[in-house]
């Protein structure tokens, strides 16, 4: 992971902006097909999103 920065976003047709962080993965495509990573990858990402959205909610 890198660094957060300040993005803008479109959440529900607004543009605002929140913190963003680049994840990146890197494998060995001889042991992980590029297709599970890239799915991997994703759900971690739906997971910092949901984590993200539940601290907004006060949950």
């Amino acid at each position: 992971m890198a660094s957060s920065q300040l993005a803008s976003a479109v959440c529900d047709g607004k543009i605002l902006i929140h913190q963003m962080i680049k994840l990146t993965l890197s494998h060995d495509h001889r042991i992980v097909d590029g297709g599970l990573g890239a799915r991997f990858v994703s759900a971690i990402t739906q997971t910092l999103a949901t984590i993200g959205l539940l601290k907004l909610l006060g949950v």
